[in-house]
């Protein structure tokens, strides 16, 4: 993959560092520093695929010798905080088309164009990849001064005016590079003929917030979250959109939900008007109660509905088709060697001998589900089955391989795969769906079609007491419903092996949480504090006592702002033990910048092949690499991996995490943060995970008595699936005498769905976008009602096409306005204007510069000013387009000079077998010189023939000389009748061409012989 990835470092004698070491480096080579007598050599390290000094021209050939150019760099400076050099760091495209000539010269033209050309000398090195990797890189050592004009020494003065723009001692328009090395490729690809295109990296630069104090990780934390929440006015008052925001986490809401969420959104002089549109909006559909048939408060869309009942219909097609019973031997086979209680017997007779080829095993958390499923896995292998485990996660898709199942993988990993026709499905397949309620509705969709589709078997396994998908979802509880004979249930707690604790699980289960929380009190599990800043310090501090004796601890909250608090108060804990590495690399991550450090717990937070990461895995930061920054992790199954923190921006600490990312786990000790907006699956989750200890920490700001916190903790999940509900089109179909014409019309619908279904294709879900950061909850993007003029003025500017890929700059103005306040995000503004400017003047230049082209010089005045005007709006789009017609126009040339070129060699060869016809006596030797040279004559006379015809066309203007040239020329070959019958056979068309433009001299001639000249 090609990616924009460019970063910028000086090599400064104020840090340490020392040009001939860093030359030495990147060369793989020995190189002593004349200045400080240090030999510094790097040869016994492997991966410099290509080095060469590039020199500008006039300067000094022994230059080309590394140790000679940096020495003489290093002689050339005189203070002690010197900046040597800069080094150039870019990421190479790794893709297999791309061969190493070619990473050589993308970076010998970035090194040429911006560099040599400016007077600068550069050592270029190209590092490969180590294995197992992908990071093709190449690195640039930059002179800071020119060569003087005798090419001897370099200059007095730097090079100030190529320097970039630096603060607080770093490069700060990394974002400018990357996007000049972005286009330098995506031209390079195109010039080539490459169907690639570079991959932007939209690292959002924000600052370095250090470790103080718990009230100031707090207060950090909270900051950070409100400027990753955004809300935009304008959609917030369109109906669509406020449905559309609504609908994302949940099918179904109420005017409740609407007033809420236009309080936060909308003035409230617009509220009304805004509310009476959402709930006259034509996609809106109202529920009624199943068994009453009452009209309730709550709605839903068409499209929502239409998506669960399509789900129910595919649903139905797997479950009515049988399947057929595991032969004894198998059966045994599965459960030898296990004992099952009498309630995992039953789910696995279910999934093994029913006949069903639709079964759900209902699970409470910590009940030996993996228990069961193994011996139903293997029950199907020794029947010849291949079995595959499928789960929302990458983490529970882990666990599954763990648990026995060779094959298993996320729900989305597999789908992709099916639709790309790189997996199959058949009978002879059985598909287990493990954490089956984490799963979307249109995720849900997709994976009931693919399976009814394919005749495959299905066994989804999960707990609707759980949490369910983050997305519009919760049909596993009315799938349980609806195949209850297809259902079996597990309630014995296996997890838990102290009997209160057990307990506790049992009672969370079945809803009773005033049994629950007085176990919890019993046990002194509960720790109440007066604050909530006191609750995190509290936890912290018995999390720190404890982690020496107990290292395989996690701490769990509700809210992503509450985590981010707890992992930094708990890594101050740390780096105060001495128990983190001194060297700490800092990572742009999607929650800002973060530092790590060797012994730091972490967790990957998203998913990213290339380098073997996976969202949701945990592990320990086991090494630093000093040069690279890169990490090597050790996951807490055992496996390493290398991250490159300059490619991934996945990172987050691991101390704490939320307990939507910890269902499906289990862990030995957990301290859980409550919080006042806990509802009855998210208490269930975070509450039943331990295998030996919890502490639960309650602050009485948030819940000030035991009954408020055993009301929050028994709320209610808001309804996540509208089939809860009847409508009143339900309603319509179920009533007993129906009319003729209703009953009809009903049919007819259900045989345009019957075909909709065959041909069910939803394109959407296949789209690959770059995720957009989740927030708290569901929001828009917020813009300011007034705003100053000044800032006015910058939004005007940022109109403007030079700025239309600066989007990185755009959003750290953004991000600093909201941190810093307008000021100082203007003068970043300022700062960064004049380089774009620069960049797009510098491309309407090279529009003008294409011109020139002689292959462009068919266009008309009226065609360039057209080209113009749009290079003013769109340069990049201006000059590919200017690129394609050369290329266009170069190709047809050189296919007529092959043409003309073959006629030529046609000739020849022809007049070469003449040759010895005409010396077949010596008697007519002077009627044989006369005849071959009429016959040359001729042909010269095609040729000029030919060219005259192309000159016609080109230039239209001389119609009336070419023309008469034409007529005297045909008529001159047309004599030679033998040199006319060769042409007729080697050009037919121009044979014609020629007949006709001597017949038009002759009739010419005979019309001035009849006085054609008089008036």
């Amino acid at each position: 993959m090609a990616i924009q990835f460019a970063r910028c470092e000086y090599v400064s004698r104020s840090k340490g560092g020392n040009v001939c070491r860093k030359a030495s480096y990147n060369q793989r080579t020995e190189i002593r520093c004349e200045r400080t007598g240090e030999l510094f050599s790097f040869q016994e390290r492997e991966g410099n695929v290509h080095h060469e000094v590039l020199l500008p021209e006039g300067a000094d050939l022994r230059f080309k010798n590394s140790s000679v150019l940096w020495n003489e760099a290093e002689r050339c400076e005189r203070r002690k905080d010197s900046q040597v050099a800069k080094e150039f760091v870019l990421a190479l495209p790794d893709d297999k088309q791309i061969s190493l000539e070619d990473r050589i010269e993308l970076t010998r033209r970035f090194a040429e164009t911006h560099f040599i050309e400016k007077g600068l000398g550069v050592q270029l090195d190209v590092h490969e990849p180590d294995e197992h990797e992908k990071n093709w890189h190449a690195h640039l050592l930059v002179t800071t001064r020119r060569f003087r004009e005798d090419g001897l020494s370099f200059e007095k003065s730097k090079a100030r005016d190529l320097d970039p723009t630096i603060r607080k001692g770093c490069v700060i328009e990394a974002d400018i590079w990357g996007e000049l090395w972005r286009d330098l490729q995506n031209t390079y690809f195109e010039e080539k003929g490459y169907e690639l295109r570079v991959d932007p990296i939209g690292l959002v630069p924000q600052e370095h917030l250090g470790p103080v104090r718990m009230r100031h990780h707090l207060s950090e934390a909270v900051s950070r979250s409100q400027m990753l929440q955004k809300a935009n006015v304008e959609l917030a008052q369109d109906p669509q959109s406020i449905l559309e925001a609504l609908m994302q986490n949940c099918a179904v809401f109420s005017q409740k939900d609407v007033e809420s969420f236009l309080k936060k959104h909308v003035s409230l002089e617009k509220r009304e008007c805004v509310l009476e549109g959402v709930f006259s909006h034509p996609s809106l559909v109202p529920l009624y109660h199943k068994d009453t048939g009452q009209r309730t408060a709550y709605f839903t869309t068409h499209n929502v509905r239409a998506e669960e009942e399509k789900l129910l219909r595919f649903a139905d097609k797997i479950a009515n088709k049988s399947a057929p019973v595991l032969s004894p031997e198998a059966i045994a086979k599965g459960i030898e060697g296990r004992a099952l209680s009498e309630e995992q017997h039953k789910a696995y007779e279910l999934c093994v001998q029913s006949g069903q080829n639709l079964s759900l095993i209902q699970g409470r958390a910590g009940v030996g589900k993996s228990y069961v499923l193994d011996g139903i896995r293997m029950a199907h292998e020794n029947e010849g089955y291949r079995v595959l485990g499928l789960a929302p996660t990458h983490k529970v898709a882990s666990d599954l391989r763990e648990s026995g199942f060779k094959d298993a993988k996320t729900c989305h990993g597999f789908l992709f795969a099916f639709k790309n026709n790189k997996e199959a499905l058949d009978s002879q397949t059985l598909v287990v769906i493990d954490e089956a309620g984490m799963l979307g509705t249109e995720l849900s969709v997709e994976l009931f079609h693919a399976v009814k589709k394919s005749g495959a078997k299905l066994i989804l396994v999960g707990d609707d007491r759980q949490m369910s998908s983050v997305h519009r979802g919760g049909i596993f509880r009315i799938l349980a419903d609806r195949y209850s004979s297809n259902s079996a249930e597990l309630r014995d707690v296996r997890r838990q092996t102290i009997h209160w604790q057990k307990k506790v699980s049992e009672d969370l289960s079945k809803g009773e949480v005033r049994s629950a929380v007085n176990l919890l009190q019993e046990n002194k599990v509960i720790q109440w504090t007066s604050s909530k800043e006191e609750a995190l310090s509290s936890l912290l501090e018995a999390w720190a006592k404890e982690r020496v004796n107990i290292p395989t601890t996690q701490i769990l909250a509700q809210k992503k702002v509450d985590v981010d608090a707890l992992n930094r108060g708990a890594r101050e804990i740390l780096r105060q033990q001495g128990d983190l590495g001194d060297l700490e690399v800092t990572c742009v991550t999607q929650r800002g910048r973060i530092n790590f450090a060797e012994g730091d717990r972490i967790q990957l937070t998203k998913t990213d092949k290339d380098q073997g990461l996976k969202s949701g895995y945990f592990g320990i930061v086991e090494y630093i690499d000093p040069e690279t920054k890169k990490l090597i992790l050790q996951l807490d199954n055992k496996e390493k991996v290398m991250v490159d923190p300059h490619t991934y921006d996945g990172l987050r600490h691991g101390y704490a995490a939320t307990v939507y990312k910890a269902q499906g786990s289990t862990l030995d000790h957990v301290y859980v943060l409550h919080s006042n907006t806990i509802n009855q699956p998210t208490n269930y989750v975070a509450l039943t995970r331990q295998t030996k200890s919890l502490s639960l920490y309650v602050s009485k700001d948030k819940a000030p008595t035991e009954a408020s916190l055993i009301f929050q903790m028994s709320r209610e999940e808001r309804h996540k699936t509208s089939l809860l509900f009847d409508t009143q089109k339900d309603i319509e179909r179920r009533q007993e005498e129906k009319p003729f014409t209703a009953r009809l019309k009903h049919k007819t619908e259900d045989l345009v769905t019957k075909v909709k279904d065959v041909f069910h294709d939803n394109k959407e879900f296949y789209k690959v976008d770059i995720p957009l950061a989740k927030t708290e909850e569901v929001t828009l993007i917020t813009v300011q009602n007034a705003i100053s003029p000044a800032l006015q003025s910058v939004y005007e500017e940022m109109k403007h096409p030079a700025f239309s890929r600066a989007t990185i700059v755009k959003k750290t103005f953004e991000e600093g306005y909201k941190l810093y306040g307008e000021e100082k995000a203007i003068a970043y503004w300022e700062s960064k204007k004049e380089a774009y400017f620069h960049l797009y003047q510098q491309k309407l230049n090279q529009v003008e510069k294409e011109f020139t082209s002689p292959f462009l010089s068919y266009m008309s005045d009226k065609s360039r000013d057209l080209a113009r005007n749009a290079a003013q709006t769109d340069p990049d789009r201006a000059l590919k387009f200017l690129k394609n017609r050369q290329a266009s126009k170069k190709a047809e040339q050189e296919a007529k000079d092959i043409k003309m070129q073959r006629s030529q060699e046609q000739t020849q060869n022809s007049l070469k077998e003449r040759i010895p016809s005409f010396k077949e006596t010596q008697k007519i030797k002077s009627i044989e010189d006369i005849h071959q040279k009429e016959f040359t004559e001729a042909f010269s006379a095609y040729f000029r023939f030919k060219e005259l015809k192309y000159e016609l066309k080109k230039s239209p203007e001389d119609e009336p000389y070419l023309k008469a040239e034409l007529r005297k020329l045909g008529k001159s070959i047309y004599k030679n009748k033998e040199a006319f019958e060769h042409i007729q056979r080697l050009d037919p068309d121009m044979s014609q061409s020629i007949q006709k433009a001597a017949a038009q001299e002759k009739a010419k001639i005979h019309s001035l012989d009849r006085g054609g000249y008089s008036l």
